[in-house]
């Protein structure tokens, strides 16, 4: 192979990729689930709502005729409670529903809040006519527009049965007349409504399955990127000696561990770390305390007493928490983040 862009990315993506990519925002979008959600509850809403709204309805249309009949002092304050009251529970309160039941399922299937520009920054290949090209043609187009096709097909074919086999209901519409009316409609549009949230449902759910394997098909890695990745995250032979040395050293003197040993505490809501970096005593970051629970509080506490700044960092103090111990040197992949956190400490 000349090179890591002809090799294949049969091997799965690494926790650290995913992460990664995440802050950035790139993950496994199921835009169908959330407007399936979003779309079942409304029908759900309109089901237990249709009696409250049809009454409203009746009485804007009574208060229009009857309008005639009052001044224009009395008829202004009818129909403005009567708007008010459309306006509040018939159309801001279903709107309200379905922002809030958007915004609840989005965070359900992201695993979280996710904030970050990355995505909306324009790019060269985004607007490149090769890439466009090339995104044609790709799997999850073709895959895309199968599932597009399919929920045609099902949809369509479900709802042109339900109308079929309601078809004598229609054609009594005339001989029911108008107090018939309603019973004819509730009886075509149950089933309708009630297809229409299975079929909703399972679309969605097919779709975050479908989306989540597309896309830890395109998050595979290559060889080289695994050993690459495995190096930064380990460091090289001789960065791991001198951890194994800086471990030895602390056994043998304790007195140089310890919250009040660190330079700077980092912390989230269950873990604290001390972090020491004072050159040439600590040329490379060292893990100097790790605590959980209690003893992170312990560590904290130690720290404002010894006036050793606080950072609450919470992705990277869990990041040291799961991969260091006291004693230990980090490694180069966080070199980056701890040097910035160091740059910004007060002097």
């Amino acid at each position: 192979m000349s090179g890591s862009s002809s090799e294949e990315k049969n091997l799965p993506a690494s926790a650290r990729k995913l992460a990664n990519e995440r802050r950035k925002g790139h993950i496994a979008k199921a835009p169908d689930l959330q407007a399936g959600v979003v779309t079942i509850i409304m029908i759900c809403w309109l089901a237990i709502r249709h009696h409250a709204i049809a009454a409203h309805m009746i009485m804007l249309f009574d208060a229009a005729g009857h309008s005639v009949l009052m001044d224009f002092t009395s008829a202004r304050a009818v129909f403005s409670k009567i708007i008010y009251t459309l306006f509040l529970q018939d159309a801001l309160a279903p709107l309200a529903l379905s922002v809030i039941s958007s915004i609840l399922i989005k965070l359900i299937t992201n695993g979280g809040f996710i904030f970050s520009l990355d995505p909306i920054i324009p790019k060269p290949e985004t607007i490149n006519p090769v890439s466009g090209l090339k995104n044609i043609f790709k799997k999850r187009t073709f895959i895309d527009l199968g599932m597009s096709v399919l929920k045609t097909i099902f949809f369509g074919g479900t709802l042109a049965l339900i109308i079929l086999s309601s078809l004598n209901g229609l054609m009594r519409v005339p001989e029911a007349g108008a107090s018939g009316l309603p019973g004819i409609l509730f009886m075509l549009l149950t089933p309708l409504c009630a297809a229409a949230c299975i079929f909703y449902l399972i679309a969605g759910v097919t779709d975050l399955i479908i989306q989540r394997y597309l896309f830890m098909q395109e998050m595979r890695m290559t060889k080289t990127e695994t050993k690459n990745e495995h190096k930064e995250t380990q460091g090289n032979p001789l960065i791991r000696k001198q951890q194994r040395r800086a471990q030895i050293l602390a056994r043998r003197k304790p007195e140089h561990m310890g919250p009040r040993r660190a330079t700077v505490m980092l912390c989230n809501h269950s873990s604290a770390i001390g972090l020491r970096y004072n050159p040439p005593d600590t040329p490379l970051p060292k893990i100097v305390c790790r605590g959980n629970g209690e003893q992170a509080e312990i560590y904290r506490r130690a720290a404002r007493d010894s006036r050793i700044p606080l950072v609450w960092e919470a992705e990277l103090t869990r990041d040291l928490a799961e991969n260091f111990k006291p004693g230990m040197t980090i490694t180069p992949a966080y070199f980056q983040p701890v040097a910035r956190i160091l740059q910004n400490l007060p002097t």
